[in-house]
């Protein structure tokens, strides 16, 4: 792996989330670009009007120039930026991207071969959950695999795969596996959630005698029941983890890793979690 996005609004910058971009970074010995969202085109917002004494919604997009005082906060989010790559030794570069976030975002990701993102990144004028409306989108039409940062971070100890029996999952574990090989020597998992004790997952022997002959030692988990549940069980309070899972958004068929579960698992869990799609 040569060049990993990390992923910011320009105005509000989380350091947490740095420090852990630098990790995967280093580790990785890749270039770390930072990509500064200056959302100048502001997503539509409505706005109440009134026209022959008659009240309508009309959505109004915004194209305003930012103060002086919004742009030294950029120029100091960047340099702090380039502060955490002087420090870590790494390989960074700045993009300030000006237009609407998610646009500049998927675009950047057709030339990256890792994204990583805050969960609490937004553009809105509301307080959103996590993860939010951009992270999501993100998420489903990425071009490159994303990493979603945890809030806390010191270390990873260990790689849970989730495979559900989908070639999304399969998919996801080969591109962690091949982008980051430095993962090879920590402790590995093959997850399995199964609704009911007679689920067989396809291909479940083969995913094992795949990642035997890339991993020199792998555990395998299974568990029972809702997906949403057990993971968040399973990872409650284990921010030494790493979890790997495949199809955000984009499967055709129901698979117990889908987008309400990735969510879930996102709000309440301060985990990283590598997601990437066919």
């Amino acid at each position: 792996m040569q060049k990993i996005l990390f992923v910011t609004d320009a105005m509000r910058l989380n350091t947490n989330t740095i420090d852990f971009a630098s990790y995967i970074a280093k580790m990785t010995q890749s270039k770390l670009a930072g990509i500064f969202l200056d959302n100048l085109k502001y997503e539509s917002t409505p706005q109440i009007k009134e026209y022959m004494g008659t009240a309508y919604v009309e959505s109004i997009v915004s194209d305003e120039e930012q103060s002086p005082e919004q742009k030294e906060a950029i120029k100091k989010n960047i340099n702090i930026f380039r502060e955490y790559c002087k420090q870590n030794d790494i390989s960074g570069i700045v993009h300030l991207d000006k237009g609407l976030p998610i646009t500049e975002a998927l675009r950047e990701s057709r030339f990256a071969d890792m994204i990583i993102v805050d969960p609490a990144t937004s553009f809105a004028y509301h307080e959103e959950t996590i993860p939010t409306k951009f992270v999501r989108n993100l998420l489903m039409k990425s071009e490159c695999p994303v990493i979603v940062a945890p809030g806390r971070f010191e270390q990873i100890d260990e790689i849970v795969f989730a495979y559900d029996g989908s070639s999304s999952s399969v998919f996801a574990i080969k591109q962690f596996t091949y982008l980051l090989p430095q993962f090879v020597v920590k402790q590995i998992t093959l997850l399995h959630i199964k609704e009911n004790e007679q689920d067989v997952f396809d291909g479940e022997n083969k995913i094992g005698e795949w990642l035997k002959i890339h991993y020199p030692a792998v555990v395998h988990q299974v568990l029972s029941g809702d997906a949403a549940e057990e993971l968040f069980k399973n990872f409650w309070g284990q921010s030494n983890k790493l979890i790997v899972m495949g199809a955000y958004g984009r499967s055709k068929f129901a698979t117990l890793f889908d987008p309400s579960t990735a969510d879930k698992l996102l709000k309440t869990v301060d985990t990283p979690v590598f997601i990437s799609h066919l």
